[in-house]
């Protein structure tokens, strides 16, 4: 029966960036087959952070799967505005239509960014777009409310969670995610009217 691979305490590593933009964490682990140690990298999701420890419901996470699909999809292709240049940004022929895939994405990025504003849509750019965590959003966003370690304020820090929550909520109902909540889910009885 293998053991199941135990963290190994030791100095912090460095947090690493990821092609897209994403942090990524090396950690040293014991090998499973019992030879040493093994250094793992993996993906520091904030959405599945979040996600696990209950602070988003169902909606909020569809909602930002949508919205990060979206991001992903933008920035992947290089497509940040129509004005970009004349080349149509079309993949690999110049002067191609861009995929329709694309188009959607953007007008999914163009409504949400209507619908929130510019603030809740930096929050949600540096933390579900380039996985920052909300405690760095806070330090970046609120320079003056920080330690001297640089770390956000509690109120900084649960101000900046507010708001990814209430985008989130936001673009959940906007799209149809949100899930009923509350005690009185329905006026009309089941049976009918």
């Amino acid at each position: 029966m293998a053991k199941a691979a135990r963290k190994i305490r030791g100095p912090k590593q460095a947090v690493l960036m990821a092609p897209g933009g994403r942090p990524v964490a090396i950690d040293r682990v014991e090998s499973p087959y019992g030879n040493g140690t093994d250094e793992v990298v993996r993906v520091v999701d904030p959405l599945v952070r979040l996600s696990d420890r209950g602070r988003l419901d169902a909606g909020q996470i569809a909602a930002a799967t949508r919205w990060r699909s979206s991001w992903d999809t933008v920035q992947g292709c290089g497509f940040a505005s129509a004005s970009d240049g004349p080349s149509g940004r079309g993949k690999g022929r110049n002067g191609a239509p861009p995929p329709e895939r694309l188009l959607m994405a953007a007008e999914d990025m163009r409504t949400a960014r209507a619908w929130l504003g510019e603030l809740s849509e930096g929050v949600l750019i540096a933390i579900l777009g380039e996985g920052h965590s909300i405690r760095q959003v806070a330090a970046v966003m609120f320079p003056l409310g920080c330690d001297g370690d640089g770390v956000a304020a509690k109120a900084d820090q649960l101000f900046i969670g507010r708001l990814l929550s209430e985008a989130l909520t936001l673009l959940a109902r906007r799209w149809g995610y949100a899930v009923p909540t509350g005690r009185i889910l329905a006026l009309v009885p089941p049976g009918g009217a």
